[in-house]
């Protein structure tokens, strides 16, 4: 699970390049994870 924070103005405390790191932290771990839909689907 990933909990990644809002890009709100609410979130002032995480600066724009925290937060790019972060969603690419998320990206580069969805990547590398198995689709797990297509295991499923082939049964």
């Amino acid at each position: 699970m990933w909990v990644l924070p809002n890009p709100s103005g609410l979130n002032a405390s995480w600066s724009l390049d925290r937060m790019a790191a972060e969603f690419a932290r998320l990206r580069e771990a969805a990547a590398e994870a198995p689709d797990e839909a297509a295991d499923e689907a082939a049964g």
